[in-house]
């Protein structure tokens, strides 16, 4: 989407008048545990997969995931399932987490190398279509959701990138994780308007964002500085 938007600045195309992003990452800097899988070394190995049938199994990716929490998402089924012969309890998330998709071979390389591993949307680099992309360039309204617990789009990578794009963005944290979050109720929101003045990012010692010191208009905290802050009841 954040692609997509800049891409549309570049061609004066306004047919989009707002956005939201749901755990999503347009910078790459703080991304977190998933960077443990991605270097040169094994990207190209993937690629090299990848090419024998120009598509990533949806099996293999699932797996990626799985292992950045092993504890949660691996362990528990194999003593449950496999050694206690127990049935798995019905927990509906599930279901749409098992719905796993293949990634296109070329697709999948090129947001690996250029999000990942380059960060080139973020440095300005990125271009399609012969046009470079400058998410400073997106002017509507940004709506910016992270989770508190998410270990793939870590909520303090989500709230830096919130600073890269030049209109509006309400940055909202909820609790949970990556699927979980985007159904759990907000803990703190925070709107800025304009492009942000300052890319420094307080956070807690476990990585996350947490509020300063500064109060905000009505006695409240504020998340980033004099930024309106909101909490939710």
């Amino acid at each position: 989407m954040a692609v997509t938007l800049a891409l549309m600045a570049a061609e004066r195309d306004r047919r989009i008048l707002s956005a939201t992003f749901f755990a999503s990452q347009v910078d790459f800097t703080y991304s977190g545990d998933l960077k443990v899988f991605v270097d040169e070394e094994q990207v190209g190995a993937l690629e090299r997969r990848m090419a024998e049938r120009g598509y990533l199994e949806a099996k293999e990716m699932a797996n990626t995931f799985n292992m950045l929490r092993s504890n949660d998402l691996i362990w528990p089924y194999v003593i449950n399932n496999y050694f206690k012969g127990k049935a798995p309890l019905p927990f509906d998330l599930l279901y749409w987490n098992s719905d796993a998709t293949r990634m296109p071979a070329a697709n999948h390389s090129f947001y690996l190398r250029n999000c990942y591993l380059n960060n080139t949307l973020a440095n300005g680099k990125m271009a399609l279509g012969g046009h470079p992309l400058d998410l400073k360039s997106i002017k509507v309204p940004i709506y910016n959701l992270a989770t508190r617990e998410d270990h793939i789009a870590p909520a303090k990578s989500v709230l830096f990138g919130s600073t890269f794009f030049g209109g509006p963005v309400t940055f909202v944290l909820a609790g949970s994780g990556h699927i979980a979050g985007v159904v759990n109720p907000p803990q703190l929101a925070n709107t800025s308007s304009g492009p942000a003045a300052s890319r420094a990012t307080p956070t807690s010692s476990n990585g996350s964002p947490r509020p300063n010191s500064t109060p905000a208009p009505g006695g409240r905290t504020g998340s980033l500085g004099s930024r309106r802050t909101t909490r939710a009841k």
